[in-house]
């Protein structure tokens, strides 16, 4: 469980994660040269790799307590 990361769990279930088509495939949209929020979707969706990346299967069964996490 300490080696499972969360993001190889949800890509071999969903495959890779993607918030909008676009991001992985820029001609899924016509706009994609010229849009102003790809930018802000990528990172968004680096965010969440990163997260999900971080954490591993060992992490959901013994969390880590968090002093500032109200129960």
């Amino acid at each position: 469980p300490g080696e499972i990361k969360l993001l190889d769990i949800m890509e071999a279930v969903d495959g890779p994660v993607c918030l909008i088509d676009c991001i992985y495939d820029p001609t899924y949209c016509d706009r994609t040269a010229n849009c102003e929020c790809i930018r802000v979707w990528r990172e968004v969706n680096e965010g969440i790799v990163r997260t999900l990346s971080s954490c591993t299967l060992e992490d959901l069964i013994h969390p880590k307590i968090n002093s500032g996490a109200r129960s």
